[in-house]
């Protein structure tokens, strides 16, 4: 499927895929972060790819309180996705030495 993702100039989408019905999509950065930097959900650039990523996020997802956007339309018969970053970003509910990345509103 098409993809349009608008994401920030210092971060990429990384896919990786291990033979699954899916890719596996997620953000790094693609330079040194300085610590409180601040990006927003509504900045940066958009790119267009082609993901397998099918799914859907539900409503309750905690994502949407930090300004995911997420839709998928027909156009000429074929599904796009417009999205921004925050779609591809992982979320836990613990703090420990895999987090990376501090959402706050």
């Amino acid at each position: 499927m098409d993809h349009l993702v608008l994401i920030p100039q210092d971060f990429n989408l990384v896919v990786t895929s291990e033979k699954l019905p899916q890719d596996i999509v997620t953000v790094w950065s693609n330079q040194r972060i300085p610590q409180g930097a601040i990006f927003y959900p509504f900045q940066g650039t958009v790119r267009i790819d082609k993901l397998n990523v099918f799914s859907t996020i539900s409503e309750d997802d905690i994502r949407h309180r930090y300004g995911l956007y997420d839709e998928i339309t027909n156009t000429e018969g074929r599904k796009v996705r417009n999205c921004n970053w925050i779609r591809f970003l992982r979320s836990t509910d613990a703090y420990g030495p895999q987090v990376n990345i501090v959402c706050t509103k």
